[in-house]
């Protein structure tokens, strides 16, 4: 999720995470159901085929992969931490820019959002930076 902490606050941030949820959940249950065949093949007292144990190891490495993405995508979505919530309201201090950010996302009646605290602390390093540059 890409956010500009100089524009406002996006009013539909929470409109793709029911899709990432859906996507994650099925991933997931996909990953299950390939875990529950391989633990079928070691259990059972018959021979499995090597195309159930194929079958069983796709379902379990291919969802796992593409699921990445996807906790990625909902890590986005994630609420702060106390420490972060402290961090950003020391950022808030230091810079107007982040502060105004955040009064405009507490106008929203909004929690910040994981994806959110992100660019406010890489946008205050990068002015952080360009200003120890500027002193040298």
């Amino acid at each position: 999720m890409k956010i500009d902490i100089n524009a406002p606050p996006p009013l539909d941030i929470f409109r793709d995470r029911r899709k990432h949820l859906q996507a994650s959940i099925i991933l997931l249950s996909l990953a299950g159901l390939g875990l529950l065949m391989m633990l079928y093949g070691v259990l059972a007292e018959t021979q499995v085929s090597a195309m159930t144990e194929n079958v069983a190891l796709a379902l379990l490495v291919g969802p796992a992969v593409f699921f990445t993405y996807y906790g990625s995508k909902l890590n986005d979505y994630k609420g702060l931490s106390v420490s972060q919530k402290k961090e950003l309201a020391d950022l808030s201090r230091k810079h107007a820019k982040i502060a105004a950010y955040c009064i405009q996302v507490g106008l929203q009646r909004r929690p910040m959002t994981h994806a959110e605290y992100e660019a406010c602390v890489d946008w205050g390093e990068n002015v952080s930076l360009r200003q120890s540059q500027k002193d040298k």
